[in-house]
């Protein structure tokens, strides 16, 4: 069973260990997990075990099971009845001697080293092989330590609960009985008269038909989404809002972030073979391959199909090569000439790692049939070489087998765009990138290279560059473009273009007659933890010949490709689709009229009903591109502006930052025509291209589908889009510079400046919780007797006694009492673990966590606020919530010795610096923002300070907000909302509530788990808010953001 906990954020799963059973009901005569009997549907518990399934065992029934004058006391969580003990004694049930000291009389403060947080002081000594410690906290409630290397790591599986708790009880023995059979239930919905099914709702005016419903299928296999009208259908059950159809022939309704997290099993497909939406349905074959009529087949469901350059034969997927029809298809000429200065390829050539050696001889040959790896050339005669490279490279060995290639590369020079197609397809392992390169001597020295990765089965393509025999650079400007690729079976196939003059100077160009020698890493590399390339495994081989790859007519292109030079690029008003189109014949037309500060944007496509916009690059590529969206429907246009973070869909820039305006279209004869106005130069520098420079413009030709689940969605700008399923986005073939149309003067011009990329916060942190893996002693006192625990961690959640996971109590003393309001822990441990859950102690900074819980007389909640009496009885001798700013994490060497005046009469000691809020005062530095800018303080209407020690900093913030308003100040890596970092301040019925709060995405922040804001403090009198906090700059919090590093402020 998997349980999101979306209150944390959508990133939080757990996964139970043991099988889960659905079942309607569970039969009496039931064991209850064997520490009971159920009986009229509740179990009747054994005595000493509690629960709903008797799955509790109390540690005592009466005060004789905890020793001498121990206590059996009830009160807890689980067990529900504990032993508390006297000073003298401690263990589970009072069982061990202490010798630890009794009473603070008998503690020797000049004996420990000592630290303190916040009033609470934690003392410690080294006795041989054991170390002790005093814990002194302010508070009646219960203390904890915790301590842990910096990089330690812990996982749990199943088996270490089901092993350690075997070991202890009994209460885990049987934990699923044998007497439950699967079943399952079904939820009934409160619909009238009518029944639906989970996540269902009756809706009288429901899609046009099943198939309009909206489902994970849309998400997966776009070109699925149906053409549906604008009307009602019959009533009947659909899915609830938030809720699609788990596939286009399933009726299961689950959320649609659920479609994110299904992935469709590739691993079930045979050799040559990957999982495909439409299955076999035009899927080719030896004899239909060359087959240019429409395929008259219908994608009815999905299943394996043959991969790419793979076809069926005799019920198996082989390489289009192989067929053995193949010398009856296709004939032409050839003319083999070796050439003794380079190798000259025009079209289709492939390199091949194989098993066979071929030599090359000064002949001519007429050749009636292409061989493997050939095609027909429509250049006719072309002079070309052949290059095969060493046999020790093949994985086959057999003398009589056909050679399996290892690496295998073919191109293609595309006249009509200027550009060469690469087809690459290589077998390397997950996690590992291969690829090709270009060098003017065949070594990696200032070599140009397209790398193609593959990270848990998805492949990027990136264009790099090397400067040595180290891990490739990433280029500035990315000028290739991926048109498919799939990894399955250990074999990865990418096809992709490049211009064959990309214009960047850190790319190799193939016009003018410029020839390179071509890299191959056979061996690839490998990628890191974070899915960069590192340095290749083998160095990559070379062709012996520089390649040259031009024109088939030797015609000189003298367009099409982006020139560096500022003639390059065009100064046009507009883009039609197909080329030269007029009138009706016309697919798509998009027209700008610019000004000196302003451009007028029309787009006019035949897609009644689905969205059409425009985009601006500044590389030609979808990442990150300005876009414009929209679509015209019941007389109104629906615009929005969005920006493209990758391939994938583009995301809806934020409210604040949508900077078009004039908006307007109309529907005419089926043809959709929108328009927008927008600044040359947006104030959104982070989404927005400025369009006082030339970018390289795309055109959504066919658009795509609005995902509308009802008519009404279609009046939301914001409503989810397709992709483009009809006809792949143009782009212009140069940069396209924006005209004055009533001066004819240009207002854009050629850029100058590096091409800035932004790049989000990973969604993968390294640090961890300090609460991970970390080895705990937590107290408690009652009545003057003291219940101790020797615990461990293995996550955020509520530490658990090391009994719990099969350990011991390795205590070898422990006390615990309360004098004048402060509660006092005393214990010693092995300086040496001698179990699992324990930590050594080593020489070096250990990470420290201390806490302790609230105070039921003055308790603070996690939201903030006033302190407030809270009813004493929820926090008695129980674990509870520790409250707000009841815990610190501190790094501790217990191993070094601060100088004392036993030490040396004559050493000087400087007393610790006071601490205020956490900082020490005497070396701080401190800033502002004051709204409106250079305000005076009593006129400002939103002021920000701050200060800092270089480890903490306290925050104020003072403004203006009404009641049931809030405020936030961010921070962020890249001045962006999404994986920002956020203190949001709300007024409620003029209570003060502050959070510390994190942001996945644009949408709604969620609240951190771990509350790493102290010392609040708020006001608020007369409209005027004041809130002031603190926190460190650092944190083991891996939704806060590192101020030790310089961030953007975000403030609302």
């Amino acid at each position: 069973m998997t349980t999101q906990a979306t209150e944390y954020g959508n990133s939080y799963f757990f996964f139970s260990c043991a099988d889960i059973n659905i079942v309607n009901d569970i039969p009496d005569g039931d064991t209850c997990v064997g520490n009971g009997n159920r009986m009229n549907g509740k179990c009747q518990c054994f005595d000493g075990f509690f629960g709903e399934e008797c799955q509790f065992q109390d540690e005592c029934k009466e005060d004789d099971d905890c020793g001498v004058q121990g206590y059996c006391r009830l009160g807890g969580d689980s067990p529900r009845r504990q032993c508390f003990c006297p000073t003298s004694r401690y263990g589970k049930n009072c069982e061990l001697e202490s010798d630890s000291i009794r009473s603070v009389a008998d503690f020797d403060e000049s004996l420990y080293q000592k630290r303190e947080d916040q009033g609470n002081k934690i003392y410690w000594r080294l006795l041989k092989d054991e170390i002790e410690f005093v814990l002194r906290y302010p508070g009646q409630s219960w203390i904890a330590l915790g301590w842990k290397s910096p990089d330690a790591t812990c996982e749990l599986t199943a088996k270490d609960f089901l092993s350690g708790a075997a070991s202890t009880t009994s209460t885990t023995s049987s934990t699923i009985p044998s007497v439950i059979t699967n079943a399952t239930s079904h939820e009934q919905q409160d619909s009238g008269d009518q029944e639906c099914g989970p996540n269902e709702q009756w809706s009288e005016c429901p899609e046009s038909s099943r198939e309009c419903e909206h489902s994970c299928d849309w998400t997966h296999f776009p070109e699925t989404t149906p053409n549906c009208p604008n009307s009602c259908g019959t009533p009947r059950c659909i899915c609830k809002e938030g809720f699609v159809r788990m596939a286009n022939d399933q009726e299961v309704c689950v959320p649609f972030d659920f479609c994110d997290k299904t992935v469709e099993n590739e691993e079930t497909c045979a050799a040559n073979s990957t999982w495909a939406k439409c299955g076999t349905a035009c899927e080719p074959t030896c004899a239909n391959m060359y087959d240019t009529a429409p395929c008259p087949a219908s994608c009815e469901k999905p299943g394996c199909t043959c991969a790419d350059n793979y076809v069926r034969h005799n019920g198996k997927c082989i390489y289009w090569g192989d067929c053995p029809e193949l010398r009856d298809e296709k004939t032409t000429t050839r003319r083999i000439e070796e050439s003794s200065t380079q190798s000259t390829l025009d079209r289709n050539e492939i390199i091949t790692v194989s098993a066979s050696e071929t030599t090359t001889k000064k002949t001519t040959t007429q050749v009636t049939e292409c061989s493997l790896n050939e095609t027909l050339n429509e250049c006719g005669r072309v002079c070309e070489r052949n290059q095969r490279l060493p046999k020790s490279l093949s994985s086959s060995n057999h003398p009589h087998s056909p050679p399996k290639p290892l690496h295998q590369l073919s191109w293609n020079y595309v006249e009509d765009s200027d550009e060469i197609e690469f087809s690459l397809e290589t077998r390397v392992p997950d996690n590992s990138w291969t690829g090709v390169g270009f060098s003017k001597d065949g070594t990696m020295l200032d070599a140009d290279m397209i790398i193609a990765s593959s990270r848990n089965g998805k492949i990027q393509l990136n264009d790099m560059q090397s400067r040595g025999y180290d891990q490739p650079a990433m280029d500035a400007v990315q000028n290739v473009k991926s048109n498919s690729a799939a990894h399955a079976n250990g074999v990865l196939r990418a096809q992709f273009t490049r211009k064959i003059n990309t214009g960047d100077a850190t790319d190799k160009q193939f016009n003018d007659g410029q020839c390179w020698k071509m890299l191959y890493p056979i061996a690839g590399g490998k990628l890191d933890q974070y899915g960069n390339v590192s340095i290749h495994l083998s160095t990559p081989l070379s062709s012996d010949k520089s390649v040259c790859i031009r024109s088939c007519s030797g015609e000189k292109k003298t367009s099409g490709a982006p020139q560096s030079s500022s003639e390059a690029r065009t100064c046009t008003n507009e883009y039609r689709f197909p080329e030269s189109c007029t009138g009706s014949d016309c697919d798509y037309i998009a027209k700008w009229n610019a000004s000196s500060d302003a451009v007028t944007f029309e787009i006019t496509a035949k897609t009644p009903g689905r969205w059409t916009g425009i985009g601006f690059s500044r590389d030609g590529q979808m990442t990150n591109a300005d876009m414009y969206t929209g679509w015209f429907y019941d007389g109104k246009a629906y615009i929005v502006d969005r920006f493209a973070y990758g391939r994938q869909l583009p995301a809806i820039d934020p409210a604040d930052r949508q900077d078009i305006y004039d908006m307007g279209g109309r529907v005419e004869d089926d043809v959709q025509t929108i328009w927008f106005t927008r600044k040359l130069i947006s104030k959104d520098t982070k989404t927005d291209v400025s369009l006082d420079e030339c970018h390289y413009f795309l055109f959504p030709v066919g658009g795509g589908r609005v995902l509308a689940r009802k008519s009404s969605d279609f009046t939301n700008p914001k409503t989810p889009i397709g992709y483009h399923d009809q006809v792949q986005p143009q782009v212009s073939a140069t940069k396209i510079c924006l005209c004055d149309q009533g001066t004819g003067k240009r207002v854009s011009h050629e850029t100058k400046a590096p091409i800035s990329r932004r790049v989000r916060r990973a969604a993968t942190r390294v640090t961890t919780s300090a609460m991970h893996c970390a080895d705990m002693v937590v107290g408690m006192v009652a009545n003057g007797r003291a219940r101790i625990m020797d615990m461990y961690s293995p996550s955020k959640a509520t530490p658990m006694e090391d009994s719990f996971f099969g350990g011991e109590n390795s205590l070898t003393s422990a006390a615990a009492f309360q004098e004048d309001g402060v509660t006092t822990l005393v214990f010693r441990k092995k300086l040496e673990a001698e179990e699992r859950w324990d930590n050594s102690f080593v020489n070096g900074e250990m990470t420290v966590i201390w806490a302790k819980g609230a105070d039921p007389m003055n308790y603070v909640h996690t939201t903030g606020g006033a302190a407030i009496q809270a009813a004493p009885e929820f926090f008695a001798n129980a674990m509870k919530y520790h409250g707000k700013n009841a815990r610190g994490v501190m790094k501790i060497n217990f191993f070094e010795t601060s100088p004392t005046s036993s030490d040396s009469e004559s050493a000087e000691v400087k007393p610790s610096s006071p601490t205020v809020h956490g900082m020490h005062l005497e070396s701080t530095c401190e800033g502002s923002i004051r709204h409106p800018e250079n305000c005076e303080a009593d006129q400002c209407l939103y002021t920000i300070s701050w200060i800092s020690d270089g480890s903490v900093a306290r925050f104020s913030i003072h403004g203006a907000l009404q009641t049931s308003q809030w405020t936030a100040l961010g921070f962020s890596t890249d001045g962006n909302m999404a994986a920002a970092d956020a203190v949001v301040i709300g007024i409620q019925n003029n209570a003060v509530m502050v959070t510390d709060q994190f942001m996945p995405n644009y949408g709604r922040p969620v609240v951190d788990e771990q509350q790493d804001i102290f010392d609040v403090e708020t006001t608020y009198v007369n409209g005027f808010l004041t809130a002031n906090f603190s926190r460190e700059l650092h944190s083991e919090d891996e939704n806060d953001v590192d101020l030790q590093e310089c961030v953007f402020l975000l403030y609302s």
